[in-house]
């Protein structure tokens, strides 16, 4: 009995204090407080009861298998780390064009062909009912592809030739398929 009580104890002060208690508290916070994009997205707010009842399962939740969230912690810390290196070596030491790395709309140059377009890479009005528009390329045929209101950055949208669009991979250029691209920005909202 002694054993269970202290148990619980622990569990309750994992609430309270430490890495536990950050994440947990994260979470809530992001269901209490949504993000500018949900909020954008013109869904209806969630009510004050399921936000209620979610943060008390999470906090029972908590106090009962507290050792299980640890271990999950403790994994993802070492795989999220090894994902951050890999992806700040790939992508910070390169000198590949990526749609994350320009801003606006403006003209791509291939530096070996002498290609170039008009692309947008990202574009966007203000208040809530914002205007957005994306740049995407099609990893199969190059071809660039605008997508207005796609605030939430969709994945799994197709080409007409049913190649995958993508904004994470390097810029290629559609005639060569060389990354020896630049870009010049016209402008930006």
């Amino acid at each position: 009995m002694t054993s269970l009580i202290l148990y619980l104890f622990i569990g309750v002060l994992n609430n309270i204090i430490g890495p536990l208690s950050k994440k947990i508290n994260t979470e809530i916070k992001s269901v209490k407080k949504p993000s500018l994009a949900y909020l954008l997205s013109e869904k209806p707010p969630i009510p004050f009861w399921r936000k209620f009842l979610f943060e008390l399962t999470l906090r029972i939740l908590t106090v009962l298998f507290y050792p299980i969230f640890y271990v999950i912690i403790i994994i993802d810390s070492f795989g999220s780390k090894k994902k951050k290196v890999e992806v700040l070596h790939r992508n910070l030491n390169d000198n590949l064009l990526y749609f994350w790395r320009m801003s606006g709309a403006g003209k791509i140059n291939c530096s070996d062909c002498n290609y170039n377009q008009k692309i947008i890479s990202f574009l966007h009005g203000f208040g809530p009912n914002s205007w957005n528009n994306s740049g995407y390329q099609c990893q199969e045929c190059g071809k660039f592809h605008e997508i207005e209101y796609d605030m939430f950055n969709s994945k799994g949208k197709l080409c007409e030739c049913g190649g995958i669009l993508s904004r994470e991979k390097p810029v290629f250029c559609p005639s060569c398929k060389s990354q020896n691209m630049k870009y010049s920005l016209s402008y930006i909202t």
